[in-house]
């Protein structure tokens, strides 16, 4: 199978990595995929952890945009200046509801900012005992591997209060329809579902 040839942006963070990554005072240096010292098992390890990056950094940009969105959202819904001349009930209820939804947008970016930490973690891991496999290079591999299980109980934590605060959300959704139901029988306006959304 012939290895994959990294993007330039791959490169650029790998190659920092590389300068920057130290574990008891010695860098974990970079393999590359066309190392001709590595098999090519090897060289699909190290390709599989470059990915791993580039997988993990894209969706932290994604939930990091998601969550600047849904706080953009909260304000544009909480300013809108028919809730308290129609329903008070109707406001605190979406009130409630744009402060869980921030909530879960916050967990979620800070999942996957733990888990591009993870990916880097495990990178470093997957360099270290690649070079020591194929006496390259020695390295201490207990902290990296310290690092790894950290990141993954941490990004567990997280996962436990994303599922607490998604059940959260579900009684402030409908305690939202009933507050909107008489928002509606007051005069509101019905279209402020798609403010909503």
């Amino acid at each position: 199978m012939k290895p994959r040839i990294p993007t330039l942006l791959a490169l650029a963070l790998l190659g920092a990595l590389s300068l920057s990554a130290a574990c008891g005072g010695k860098q974990v240096k970079a393999l590359s995929i066309f190392d001709e010292r590595l098999p090519p098992d090897s060289r699909r390890w190290v390709a599989d952890a470059d990915d791993q990056i580039i997988v993990a950094r894209a969706w932290r940009d994604e939930m990091r945009a998601h969550h600047a969105d849904t706080r953009r959202w909260k304000n544009e819904v909480v300013a809108w200046m028919e809730w308290p001349q129609k329903s008070a009930a109707a406001r605190k209820a979406i009130d409630t509801l744009a402060d869980q939804r921030l909530t879960i947008a916050e967990l979620e970016r800070d999942k996957a900012e733990t888990q591009f930490d993870l990916a880097l973690a495990k990178w470093e891991l997957v360099m270290a005992e690649t070079a020591m496999r194929h006496d390259i290079a020695i390295y201490e591999l207990a902290p990296l591997e310290e690092r790894v299980k950290g990141y993954r109980a941490e990004i567990e934590s997280i996962a436990k209060e994303l599922e607490t605060e998604k059940l959260t959300l579900e009684k402030v959704e409908a305690e939202w329809w009933r507050a909107f139901a008489e928002f509606v029988k007051l005069g509101g306006r019905g279209e402020v579902l798609w403010v909503t959304k």
